[in-house]
């Protein structure tokens, strides 16, 4: 029978802000399944109060009416300091652990009070400051420690001729040491590890083969391996060497194989180890084995890591593999697949969920990623699952390695998320409830014929790739299957013996922090492109997308380059950074981020690879089209163009270009006005030949003609009605002729 699933719960805390319909609200209390919530109009707290059950915070969420802001109205927030120390104080006690903080308070105290600009008196590092500072900072820093520890400071130590201190608090010397040292190791809590040394002399070794004990010593932290006794005969050797030099009267040197020995005990255990085992072994023995971090709030840390499967699945539809013979199936190719999973300590539900039959990458990584954010019911129905798959929200923190995978565009999705990053050490241990899952994932192998096994060795002739039988898609519904319907149903240690499904209903039965909204989740997980606004909007591949507040953007910001986020799963429209100018007060309920539709509505739904499928479809079928009527349009070109030559001809027209008798003119028009433009213009009239512009290539001679000159019928027209000249002509010929024509410039005349 199919699990019944739990109704959505919500919950919020009371510094929360609250928007529904860009109305403001502040969440006062829970009563069953209703939330108070109280009217608040310009930061002020209006007497006015309303009720919302979990079902109409679902229904407003999934109508985008209803906004989450954790934290908001929180004022101490904004003064909260975080510091980066790295200082390693597990292996203190308790009490050890409390003196250190205790003194790195009196010094944090010291220099807030030091760098007050507005406080009325600031001490400095005298004592008699420091001692006025701590007159007034000692009840304050008494009732610190009680609150934080739930006890006072111990009492002061008892002093001849001295009250004793109610608590120990520092003398104005102590403190002044303490900011010393709190100022050199740059305000690290590892300046007040206490160092205590060991007192008097407990050594056996005669003092004059010290030195050659500790150099044979040392030699057994090698990566050689020498045994004890092999020590001991080195520390012989030199001794006899030693003795060979004293006097006949002094006693020789001697130690004994015990004191040897003893000196080999007080080699730290873990250079010994680190020195002839390796470091991963050295690292393995001595990394201490508890319960590690816990949790006790859904989705408070979530570790994500990925896992290499010990099975060969099949790079084939499950419905094309059944068609094919023996032969054309060893032709498939097998891969070993990668799972990326993230799971939530607190109740060890599987959050998110990614399967690649490719290495890990930051594409796998943000996937997984961004279904711990989403409802994954819908998933596990497709998978045949019985039960619901509903563990998600918005985490405090994501736990990973510093692998590639994780890195680039996977950090971008975190940080826009608004959600904390931890990279703890290269130690798996570190992220002790992914790794402890993965050892129960490995059960999911055995199910399969094709497992690869953990080596070689334990393979032994075992057949993994020829013996595949399972596809890629088979294999990621089973995945589901196994985590939905097994492991989240199934008894688990780290629970105290209950499951994680029901640790999950145990722990979200008050409510669960709200999801990131999907602008969010799409400014986060979606493509990134710098688009120019114009008067069509927005463009993406061949998609225009526009709307009347981008219209508005578009008036005051004219060509403007603006960030566009594409979501791939829905091409229906894309979100737009507003520009810098545009954007509203962060007091102000409206996003930094503009929904715009696209134009074509067959684009809403539409994810971007089936988008780009069709455009390759169409391309091919439109190269197809213009293949086939080749022949046509080119047939067509050529009759239209002959019947246009033809027509032309039988009714007279000239050609649709220049003769060569209008060339010829044009040429002769450039060639003045280069010849102007590049000589400048005349100052007057030239006096000498040397002053004639141009280059001169002959001159004419006037003779005595025999003919009789032309006489006009009319003024400067000769009888056939042609314009006479009355300019002597010259003839330029070979190189200042520029196009090989004769230049007419004016009569003919002779040349010399």
């Amino acid at each position: 029978m199919p699990v019944e699933s739990a109704q959505q719960r919500w919950k919020f805390a009371r510094h929360d802000r609250v928007v529904i319909k860009n109305q403001v609200y502040r969440p006062i209390g829970k009563e069953g399944r209703k939330h108070l919530l109280q009217l608040i109009v310009d930061d002020v707290q209006d007497e006015h109060f309303i009720t919302k059950t979990d079902d109409e915070i679902s229904e407003l969420m999934r109508r985008k009416l209803f906004r989450h802001d954790a934290g908001y109205f929180s004022k101490s927030q904004a003064r909260f300091r975080v510091r980066s120390d790295s200082s390693d104080l597990t292996d203190l006690s308790e009490d050890e652990r409390r003196t250190v903080l205790w003194k790195a308070e009196w010094c944090i105290r010291f220099d807030s009070a030091r760098s007050d600009a507005t406080a009325p008196w600031r001490p400095t590092m005298s004592l008699p400051d420091i001692a006025f500072f701590i007159d007034r900072q000692k009840k304050a820093l008494d009732r610190w420690h009680l609150d934080r520890f739930g006890e006072r400071r111990p009492a002061g130590r008892r002093r001849e001729g001295k009250p004793q201190k109610a608590f120990d608090y520092p003398s104005p010397s102590t403190l002044r040491n303490w900011l010393l040292k709190w100022h050199a190791a740059e305000e690290r809590l590892e300046a007040f590890r206490l160092r205590y040394h060991h007192c008097g002399n407990r050594s056996q070794v005669d003092p004059r083969a010290e030195q050659v004990v500790s150099e044979c010593v040392e030699k057994f932290a090698s990566s050689l391996r020498p045994r004890q006794r092999d020590i001991y005969e080195d520390v012989e050797a030199k001794l006899f060497k030693l003795n060979l030099s004293l006097p006949s009267n002094v006693p020789p040197i001697y130690v004994s194989r015990n004191a040897v020995r003893a000196r080999i005990k007080k080699i730290n255990p873990f250079l010994r180890d680190y020195n002839r085992l390796g470091k991963d072994r050295a690292l393995r023995k001595y990394a201490p084995i508890g319960k590690g971090l816990t949790s006790v709030v859904p989705f408070e840390r979530i570790e994500i890591d990925d896992w290499e499967f010990d099975l060969q699945a099949l790079i084939a539809k499950s419905s094309f593999w059944k068609k094919l013979s023996r032969k054309e199936r060893q032709l498939i190719p097998r891969v070993r697949c990668t799972a990326t999973v993230a799971i939530d300590v607190a109740t060890c539900c599987i959050a998110g969920l990614n399967l690649s039959p490719n290495s890990p990458s930051t594409a796998s990584s943000k996937t997984a990623f961004r279904r711990v954010l989403c409802d994954k019911t819908a998933l596990a129905t497709s998978a045949g699952c019985l039960s619901d798959w509903r563990m998600h929200g918005k985490p405090w923190s994501v736990v990973t390695d510093g692998g590639p995978a994780f890195l680039g565009e996977f950090e971008t999705a975190v940080s826009l998320s608004g959600i904390s990053r931890l990279l703890p050490e290269k130690d798996p241990r570190k992220r002790g409830t992914i790794e402890a899952f993965f050892r129960f994932f490995k059960r999911l192998c055995r199910y399969f014929a094709g497992q690869t096994f953990a080596n070689v060795v334990e393979r032994g002739d075992y057949e993994s790739e020829e013996l595949a039988a399972l596809t890629f898609e088979e294999l990621e519904k089973c995945v589901v299957r196994f985590i939905v319907d097994s492991y989240h149903h199934r008894a688990h240690r780290g629970l105290g013996g209950c499951t994680p499904y029901g640790m999950w209903n145990r722990l979200t039965k008050e409510g669960q922090f709200p999801p990131p909204r999907q602008t969010e989740l799409r400014a986060a997980f979606g493509i990134r492109v710098s688009r120019t606004l114009g008067k069509h909007g927005l463009t993406y591949l061949d998609l225009a997308y526009n709307s009347l507040e981008l219209n508005d953007i578009f008036r005051g910001h004219e060509s403007k380059a603006l960030d566009v986020f594409v979501d791939p799963l829905d091409i229906g429209s894309v979100l737009v950074r507003r520009p810098n100018e545009g954007r509203h007060p962060q007091d102000k309920v409206t996003d930094d981020y503009l929904d715009v539709p696209c134009v074509d509505d067959r684009a809403k739904g539409m994810t971007l690879d089936s988008y780009l499928l069709s455009r390759k479809q169409l391309a091919a079928a439109a190269m197809d089209d213009q293949t086939r009527g080749l022949l046509a349009r080119l047939e067509a070109h050529q009759a239209l163009t002959d019947v246009g030559e033809r027509t032309r001809q039988e009714a007279g027209l000239r050609e649709f270009r220049a003769t060569q008798a209008e060339l010829e003119s044009a040429a002769r028009a450039l060639f003045r006005s280069g010849r102007a433009a590049l000589d400048g213009p005349e100052q007057g009239p030239p006096q000498t030949d040397e002053e004639i512009p141009g280059k001169v290539a002959a001159k004419s001679v006037r003779r005595k003609s025999t003919r009789r000159p032309r006489i006009p019928s009319g003024p400067e027209r000769d009888d056939g009605g042609q314009r006479a000249s009355s300019y002597p002509v010259q003839e330029i010929s070979g190189p200042e002729r520029p196009f090989g024509g004769n230049l007419n410039l004016g009569d003919e005349g002779d040349y010399e």
